[in-house]
């Protein structure tokens, strides 16, 4: 059995099953996760005390500036990367098996998702339970409208406008809005 860091890292390469000796990482996280999750959802905590959860949940201190408005779900936690000046807007979740990384000044709406996570295609694969970590990266001054869905391995540029229920299929350069499913550009 190997470090967290190398199944990470094999995780992002190839389909990792529920037979893998280092599975239980996907596991332990998820179970970390969900508690954390939960123990943010209570309103009677203090400012401070959602600030210590949060850097339990993702390992290191809010950067400078930034917010989540709970509800807030992600699988990992740890897989996550928030840049400063970084606003979520209620009940986002970020399925992070691979990693997802924020540039600055990020605002993102109500209800968005982001996954960075994929299954095989093969009906059968998938049943075994298959997953692979597949990053999306976000760049800065990037704003994501409500309900929309970012899905895996999608790299966004910086000054981005992603429309309300919009699904981001494929790669958005620098300084285009996006609108639609599956997202289009519209403006450059």
């Amino acid at each position: 059995m190997g470090s967290y860091e190398e199944y990470l890292e094999r995780s992002r390469k190839e389909f990792i099953s529920t037979d893998d000796p280092d599975f239980h990482y996907h596991v332990d996280n998820l179970e970390h996760s969900r508690r954390v999750c939960l123990q943010l959802m209570d309103y009677r905590t203090t400012p401070e005390e959602r600030d210590r959860l949060f850097e339990d949940l993702f390992g290191y201190k809010m950067p400078s500036g930034s917010q989540i408005v709970v509800p807030f779900n992600c699988d990992v936690g740890r897989n996550i990367r928030l840049g400063e000046n970084n606003y979520f807007n209620y009940n986002c979740s970020i399925l992070d098996v691979g990693i997802v990384t924020f540039g600055n000044d990020v605002m993102v709406g109500p209800n968005v998702t982001i996954i960075a996570v994929e299954h095989p295609r093969d009906a059968d694969e998938r049943h075994k339970g298959r997953i692979m970590g597949k990053d999306v990266t976000i760049g800065s001054k990037v704003w994501i409208g409500a309900n929309a869905i970012i899905m895996p391995g999608v790299t966004i540029g910086d000054y981005v406008t992603i429309g309300a229920g919009s699904v981001v299929t494929h790669d958005v350069p620098s300084h285009t809005t996006v609108v639609g499913s599956p997202a289009r550009p519209v403006k450059k």
